[in-house]
């Protein structure tokens, strides 16, 4: 969810070379003072300061302010700068803005959502207010309603809220793909390169984030064959050849009520299509779902989301993964229900934290049994615009993404949380297609656990304030499920035992996949020990293996 603080550039940048040169310059600029993120502006002594919302406040001069005057909530995109020379004395320094706009919608205009208790009808509470049922998840009993502009919004819901007869009232609160609101966008390859299965584009199989976090080791337990991962987002490309075969069915299009999840061209354009791709690397042979539910402006109401969280877990889909690259700040009910819901259907969800740089918990990120992925860069460090804080479950790569587009190229790099989150989902279906059984929990438990620690530039103690766990790793992961199965049979049982005596004792082959499943005590190293461990775990009830 979250995004880079990469720019607009003024000139057509040709070759890769290039465009990294700024890439990389936009990102210094970002570790040395750049903000972007929201505020109020507030009146302090007689001057005009911006107040920072996110971690510890402060008070800054904008360069100008346009139209917007004391009270407003903006968001600003700009360069902190502590040592300017400002008149007001209540001010920490100056943000060079380079856009200050107005406060997105909160929530779908008009609308409420309500759910009545077991047997309730709101029906002639709606009518009473001239409103009416414009959308419904008749499972659940839960309806979108809406009112005319004569009807005050605040005293409806106030009333709902307080009728016993409703289980829950709100409203149909605005939910965005995090890369709305930052300086982000896609950067197409211009090469436009051939896809070959396995082989092209180079950078798109041999990308640093699949490197990063080891899922080609992984694709030798995995390769997500089986497992259904739902993409709800803006549509997907189609007809984009990486997609080719690898769809579960047409997927559906909850805007246009229809099974045509097509992208169109708008604000963030290619981001569903960027983010299927991203899983599609490293879940290869993984079926791809898409629900669109994200318009032009990249927006849904609340509502909707739900609607396409049920549809995921209902007979004619039947998602085992769920990923969620969207989120908001707002905690509402209908959203909750709906993960809950899934949660105990058995699908394992992922989700982006937001872009804001910010430790404010963002929703779904924020439910329980939701894997929430914040953003590293290349060197292993909290990106620049990545949320942080208590609810992050792990990290993994999320800067200078390389997967596909739509449009005149198909391919390119980008950056955000949007991009992390995918990364850990395609892990979560490698898991489910070994695994078809395991329940969420415990697919979340074995990401945690076998998340790395050490990372290049620092080594922290889970769970981190800004890391959580550590950085999703797809080869521990998998490893982790095939502990002490030396023979790859499926199962630790007496030939595993004896496969790893002849290994050990006798020179016989050696553990298969990968040696390491036979380092059950996790030493490095497959002797006499892991000899003991494997057979005291499968006669006298020991604690069996450690492969991590």
């Amino acid at each position: 969810m979250k995004a880079s603080y990469t720019t607009h550039f003024g000139l057509r940048l040709s070759g890769f070379l290039l465009l990294t040169v700024c890439l990389l310059q936009s990102q210094a600029s970002a570790r040395h003072g750049f903000f972007h993120g929201c505020g109020v502006l507030e009146e302090v002594d007689g001057c005009l300061l911006f107040k920072t919302d996110a971690g510890n406040s402060r008070y800054f001069v904008l360069d100008t302010y346009g139209e917007f005057q004391a009270g407003d909530t903006v968001f600003v995109n700009g360069r902190k700068d502590f040592r300017c020379d400002v008149e007001c004395t209540a001010a920490d320094g100056c943000l060079h803005n380079r856009t200050i706009s107005c406060q997105p919608r909160r929530h779908m205009q008009r609308q409420i959502v309500v759910r009545p208790v077991p047997g309730g009808d709101v029906g002639p509470m709606i009518r009473n207010f001239h409103g009416m049922v414009v959308d419904s998840i008749a499972a659940e009993r839960t309806f979108l309603s809406e009112f005319p502009d004569t009807v005050s919004i605040e005293s409806v819901l106030s009333t709902l809220q307080d009728d016993p007869g409703v289980s829950f009232a709100q409203p149909n609160y605005e939910v965005g793909l995090p890369e709305v609101f930052q300086v982000s966008q896609s950067f197409p390859d211009e090469e436009r390169p051939v896809h070959m299965l396995g082989e092209s584009p180079g950078p798109y199989y041999g990308d640093g984030g699949g490197y990063t976090i080891n899922a080609d080791s992984a694709n030798l337990f995995s390769t997500g064959e089986g497992v259904v991962v739902v993409v709800i987002d803006n549509g997907i490309a189609i007809s984009h050849p990486l997609f080719e075969n690898a769809l579960a069915g047409s997927g559906y299009d909850l805007l246009d009520n229809d099974t045509i999840p097509e992208e169109e061209p708008g604000v963030l354009y290619g981001h569903g299509t960027f983010v299927a791709g991203i899983i599609k690397r490293i879940a290869p042979d993984c079926n791809i779902l898409p629900i669109r539910v994200f318009d032009t402006e990249g927006f849904a109401g609340s509502f909707l989301i739900a609607d396409a969280i049920y549809l995921a877990i209902s007979d004619s889909v039947k998602a085992d993964v769920i990923n969620m690259s969207f989120g908001t700040y707002e905690d509402n009910a209908v959203i909750r229900m709906a993960i809950d819901a899934a949660r105990d259907s058995g699908v394992t969800l992922v989700a982006a934290p937001g872009n804001d740089a910010s430790a404010q918990v963002s929703f779904p990120s924020g439910y329980p049994g939701v894997i929430s992925v914040a953003a590293l860069d290349s060197l292993e460090l909290l990106a620049d615009f990545s949320n942080y804080g208590p609810h992050i479950d792990v990290c993994a790569p999320g800067v200078l993404v390389y997967s596909a587009l739509v449009g005149e190229y198909e391919w390119g790099y980008w950056s955000g949380t949007s991009f992390s989150a995918p990364m850990a989902a395609g892990v979560c279906a490698l898991i489910r297609a070994d695994q078809p059984h395991m329940p969420p929990f415990a697919v979340e438990e074995t990401i945690r656990t076998t998340a790395r620690t050490r990372l290049l530039s620092i080594t922290i103690r889970p769970p981190d304030f800004h890391y959580g766990y550590g950085l999703v790793d797809a080869f521990r992961a998998m490893l982790s499920l095939h502990c002490g199965d030396t023979d790859n049979s499926g199962e630790v049982d007496l030939s595993d035992g004896l496969y790893l005596i002849d290994y050990v004792y006798h020179n016989g082959p050696p553990p298969q996949p990968i040696e390491r499943t036979g380092d059950v005590n996790h030493s490095g190293s497959v002797d006499y020990r892991d000899v003991q461990i494997l057979m005291d775990y499968l006669y006298y009830g020991g604690q069996g293996c450690r492969c991590r």
